[in-house]
């Protein structure tokens, strides 16, 4: 992944992620936990907008990013509004600096976009190190429904992931089918629902991005 590439996309807000309200669907599946207290973790958490919704529930809420500064701009915000149930460090999600079994649910938060095979079966090892037994994983990224994106138009394709590059950075589009069989072994689906959105990158193009729930085994 480019480093360069995301700081510019959270200084500026110019990625396709930033100007769609996908982070309120998590924020409802993560409000529909079991529990008196589950304990959950966002990977590739940026500025928790996934997570300041549930600032005032029973959750215990936690992130991680590999980008300092956003990091450190969301801890002033978490600071400032004296939230006591959010915390994010700076990590990357391969070396996930929690204890096994640690959470009753871990989201992706879109970054399996971004990386290759080799670094999503390194972060799905350390998800399930941390998650608990018959705890939930929450997988987000592009449906091979979305007409198109950046001018790529997905194939319907339901055994092969698809990429393209844009702005120097590789873009990845994987069907639920592929995403279980390659590197979900380990976990049951539970759900799968997706989310129509204009993408606002081109008129007229549509973003379907997939909410796969999934438990582990």
């Amino acid at each position: 992944m480019s480093r360069t590439y995301f700081e510019n996309v959270y200084r500026t807000g110019s990625d396709v992620w930033s100007h769609i309200p996908y982070h309120q669907e998590i924020a409802q599946y993560i409000d529909s936990m079991p529990g008196e207290h589950p304990y959950i973790l966002e990977l590739g958490v940026g500025r928790a907008l996934s997570l300041l919704p549930l600032k005032n529930t029973r959750h215990k809420l936690f992130g991680i990013d590999t980008n300092p500064q956003v990091i450190r701009e969301t801890k002033e915000q978490i600071r400032k509004e004296k939230i006591k149930n959010i915390g994010v460090v700076e990590a990357s999600a391969d070396e996930i600096p929690f204890t096994d079994e640690a959470f009753d649910l871990v989201s992706d938060g879109g970054i399996f976009t971004y990386l290759s095979d080799e670094e999503i079966f390194r972060v799905v090892k350390e998800v399930e190190r941390v998650i608990k037994p018959n705890g939930f994983f929450l997988h987000i990224g592009y449906s091979i429904k979305t007409t198109s994106l950046y001018g790529y138009r997905p194939r319907k394709d339901e055994l092969q992931s698809q990429e393209f590059i844009k702005f120097g950075v590789p873009h990845r589009i994987f069907s639920e089918h592929f995403l279980k069989n390659r590197f979900l072994k380990h976990f049951d689906q539970v759900f799968h629902e997706e989310r129509t959105y204009d993408s606002r990158t081109d008129p007229g193009e549509q973003l379907v991005l997939n909410f796969i729930g999934y438990q582990r085994k």
